[in-house]
């Protein structure tokens, strides 16, 4: 509700009608959404803990 609201604020109605059904999508998509997945678009690489001390430290806490 808010995020239309703000579309209608900045954009009018064409912003609200856009910013609602975006919103409607990235609910709909939002939970389906895996780690791994977003690993994959941003091209993470796994760390090794042997290679980062402070890393490691964190995680034996």
């Amino acid at each position: 509700m808010l995020l239309g609201f703000t579309g209608y604020l900045l954009f009018g109605a064409t912003g609200l009608l856009i910013l609602v059904i975006g919103g409607a999508c990235l609910i709909y998509v939002g939970p389906r959404v895996t780690p791994q997945w977003v690993s994959r678009m941003h091209k993470a690489k796994p760390v090794k803990v042997e290679k980062d001390i402070q890393f490691s430290v964190l995680l034996k806490n």
